[in-house]
C-alpha cells in the first residue's frame, strides 16, 4: 500500500522534473549565445540529479516504510484532532508542545511544501 502510494507520488515528481529536463533542453537548443548555453546546463545537471536521487529512493521498500513511520503519528494525530475533535465534537485532544509542532513542520514540510515549491522554483 504504501509502496503504491509512494509510486504514485514520486512519479508525479519524476515526471515533472522531467518536465523540466525536457524545457531546459530546449532553452539549450534556443539559446543565442554561450551564457544563455551554460545556464541550461547547470539547470539540465541539477534537475538530471534530483530525478536520479528519487529514482534511487524508490527502489527501497524499508526508506518507505520508515518515512511513513516517522509520518504517521502526525497524520493520526491531525486527523483525530480534525475529524473527532472538530467534525464530530467529541472530545478534546491536547495542544502538541512547540518543539512537537516544529517536528511536524519539519515533516509536513518535506512530504508536500518542498516537492510542491520545486516544482514552481523554474
Amino acid at each position: 500500500m504504501f509502496a503504491g502510494l509512494f509510486n504514485f507520488l514520486t512519479g508525479g515528481v519524476i515526471r515533472q522534473i522531467g518536465d523540466q529536463i525536457n524545457q531546459a533542453y530546449q532553452a539549450k537548443l534556443a539559446a543565442q549565445n554561450d551564457s544563455d548555453r551554460i545556464e541550461a546546463d547547470k539547470v539540465i545537471a541539477e534537475l538530471e540529479s534530483r530525478k536520479a536521487v528519487l529514482v534511487a529512493e524508490s527502489r527501497y521498500q524499508w526508506n518507505i516504510a520508515f518515512r511513513a513511520f516517522l509520518a504517521s503519528p502526525f497524520g493520526l494525530y491531525m486527523a483525530k484532532v480534525l475529524v473527532w475533535d472538530k467534525m464530530f465534537g467529541f472530545g478534546s485532544t491536547p495542544d502538541l508542545t512547540s518543539n512537537q509542532w516544529k517536528l511536524a513542520a519539519i515533516v509536513y514540510g518535506f512530504y508536500f511544501v518542498y516537492e510542491t515549491a520545486q516544482l514552481f522554483k523554474r
